[in-house]
């Protein structure tokens, strides 16, 4: 028997940007968000980025804002008039609005959602998503009412990874690391991953390394001995499953303290992490304390000889207890418990 839609009013809107800037982040959490309800509800996409109409999911149906980013009158305007935007949830992953902004959306929505990782609290919020490691609800001052989803327990992994982790096995102890995953984020403006690169091609011990970067990476700013370099493979703008083969072909991987983090954990992988931005602080003082990876900090502060030192090190080292506690932080059920959440409150 063909599946029956869901009735019109049952909406699920996302709400957030993806830029050069800014990164795919906002826009790979939302949509994690989506898989995790799209047997349930219909769901919208709302962004000024007509770019990633490309890359959604066919049962996700996308709504463009026009080009008055900045004027959140005009945005809400338009949000306004979207059919079934009354009765439906919107989920909102961006740190450019205030709170006079979730007002007023707010007051158009049955109910607002927000993903957050830098601990903001807002009256209007009715649920709260925040999966670093030690969210907890005292970090928030509107708790009355707003249910708040926090820890791992709620990280917000595509399907494809949660998938993978039913049929992972417990990895073997890695003696040697020849091929190296990196990822900095999507567009990697500061070209962290290929200074990382550069380093580890020098090592004769490393044979491979594989670079990801997103969609709105230009590679502009590349020298053309990196792209002659025979070790070093690109791979851009790449599928959560090709992601997913790329990784468990390394035998160690480095990355931001970002989701790019969590998924590599779920996949129980030797992780080292490095953060850039304040938002990546709190991702990345948890998966440090509670030893997921091994950390090289700021990486804006470091040199060069310094991040070689890191990895000379890093190279050496046994991750065994690291995986061991990946395994306990990651269990792969973040999907069942964000639907049910979202979909009961």
């Amino acid at each position: 028997m063909e599946k029956s839609k869901p009735a019109l009013s049952n909406w699920v809107f996302l709400r957030g940007d993806g830029s050069p800037e800014i990164g795919m982040g906002h826009i790979y959490r939302l949509l994690a968000i989506a898989e995790y309800l799209e047997s349930n509800c219909q769901i919208g996409f709302i962004s000024y980025n007509s770019e990633i109409e490309s890359i959604l999911p066919e049962y996700v149906r996308f709504f463009p804002l026009e080009n008055n980013v900045g004027n959140i009158e005009a945005e809400l305007s338009q949000i306004k008039n979207i059919q079934g935007i009354k009765d439906s949830s919107i989920v909102v992953d961006s740190y450019t609005f205030k709170n006079e902004y979730f007002k007023k959306l707010k007051s158009l929505v049955h109910k607002l959602i927000y993903i957050d990782d830098l601990f903001i609290s807002n009256t209007s919020f009715d649920i709260v998503v925040n999966h670093s490691i030690f969210s907890k609800k005292e970090d928030y001052t509107n708790t009355n009412n707003c249910t708040y989803l926090l820890g791992t327990k709620y990280a917000l992994l595509r399907k494809e990874y949660l998938q993978r982790m039913q049929s992972i096995t417990a990895p073997s102890p890695q003696s040697t690391f020849k091929t190296i995953f990196i990822c900095f984020g999507g567009s990697d403006i500061h070209s962290f991953s290929t200074k990382m690169a550069e380093i580890l091609s020098l090592m004769p011990e490393i044979k491979t390394i594989n670079i990801v970067t997103g969609v709105f990476n230009q590679k502009n700013n590349i020298s053309e001995s990196i792209f002659q370099n025979p070790k070093i493979k690109f791979h851009q703008g790449i599928s959560a499953t090709k992601m997913i083969e790329v990784i468990e072909q390394s035998d160690l991987c480095i990355s931001s303290a970002s989701t790019i983090s969590y998924e590599i954990c779920a996949l129980r992988k030797p992780l080292i992490i490095g953060f850039y931005a304040e938002n990546q602080i709190n991702l990345y003082n948890g998966l440090i304390d509670c030893k997921l990876g091994l950390g090289l900090g700021d990486l804006r502060l470091l040199s060069s000889k310094k991040i070689a030192a890191f990895l000379e090190t890093y190279i050496k080292l046994d991750f065994e207890s690291y995986i061991e506690n990946q395994i306990k932080y990651f269990d792969g059920r973040s999907a069942e418990r964000i639907s049910n959440r979202i979909l009961s409150e």
